[in-house]
């Protein structure tokens, strides 16, 4: 399977997501709610369920399958597709849920763990392929479209309590099969129904920006951050700074350079809005390297922007730097 990404989304993707801000806030201990910790669980939960189901379609799916992660499209209200699977017979829209526990679907409402919730997957699966259906009948009403709910979690159980026959629901146990029947249905049906071409420039024609890109931190909220560089290993601050590494009191020893480029990340990240400039690094760091090693690192890997008040400097791609720093 290929994976395809707008030209929008190529240039979101070069932004700080809700996940990378939420973690860079924990690991600056400024996640202080119990909301606010549940919130970073849901999404490290969202985004493996994700890569799950992407993992399955690369490992059992076929080749020439084209898939796109998360794309936000507007008809007549904004929807997000967690993922659409391109075939030459027809087009997927997944809705993806990583629950732990008991899912119970009965007329119409869920309990998760025996709660009722006000969000309903069921639902949102349904008006999502529904609303990719409307858009591709503008290009061929024949081409065919199905929704399914998958459930990735491997401790998650199931109840479909009433009916459900419009949308697939597949649990991670028949997720295989369930690859394994489209790949079935594509060759029982050899007649090449799908453009790629012509379903990319209609699904984009109504994309839209993610609506759930991070909000910048406030500055006295950031004031309240956890400065200094951080332990990859234990997330300690107790750490002494070395020439070429740095060593924490729970005895990891890591490269001085890296370390300290994580500082500058979890800074950066939270303040995505806003000029880096040294005064304020050095600050966040606890001034634990000098401002020359400082700024060699900001001209090394960071975008200069020279003014005749105050030099600055700005990250062109967060994806690139989190790669780098295996974050």
């Amino acid at each position: 399977m290929y994976i395809y990404q707008t030209d929008l989304q190529k240039e979101e993707a070069k932004q700080p997501t809700e996940l990378d801000f939420y973690q860079a806030a924990d690991r600056r201990h400024l996640l202080r709610t119990d909301e606010e910790t549940y919130k970073l669980r849901r999404l490290i939960a969202g985004v493996a369920g994700e890569k799950i189901v992407a993992d399955y379609l690369n490992q059992y799916g076929k080749s020439h399958w084209l898939g796109i992660p998360n794309l936000w499209m507007n008809y007549f209200g904004p929807f997000e597709c967690d993922f659409l699977l391109i075939t030459r017979y027809k087009i997927y829209v997944f809705e993806i849920k990583n629950y732990k526990g008991e899912f119970v679907y009965k007329d119409g409402f869920v309990k998760i763990n025996n709660k009722q919730k006000t969000f309903n997957p069921i639902h949102q699966t349904r008006r999502n392929y529904r609303n990719v259906q409307e858009i591709i009948s503008e290009i061929n009403p024949n081409i065919q479209v199905e929704g399914a709910t998958i459930f990735t979690g491997i401790n998650n159980a199931v109840f479909m309590e009433s009916e459900v026959s419009d949308i697939k629901i597949t649990p991670r146990s028949y997720l295989k099969w369930y690859i394994d029947q489209i790949i079935k249905e594509e060759q029982e049906n050899r007649r090449l129904i799908t453009n790629q071409d012509a379903i990319l420039e209609k699904l984009t024609s109504y994309q839209i920006e993610n609506s759930f890109l991070p909000e910048a931190i406030s500055k006295e909220k950031m004031a309240t951050a956890k400065r200094g560089i951080q332990c990859a290993k234990c997330h300690g601050f107790h750490i002494k700074v070395n020439r070429f590494n740095i060593e924490c009191r729970c005895g990891y020893k890591e490269d001085r350079e890296i370390a300290t480029l994580r500082a500058i990340y979890d800074y950066a990240v939270l303040n995505h809005d806003k000029r880096l400039t040294i005064n304020h690094l050095l600050h966040f760091i606890d001034h634990q390297v000098s401002r020359t090693y400082l700024l060699n690192l900001l001209n090394q890997y960071f975008s200069a922007v020279k003014k005749s008040s105050e030099s600055y400097y700005t990250v062109t791609d967060f994806s690139k730097l989190k790669s780098m720093l295996n974050l």
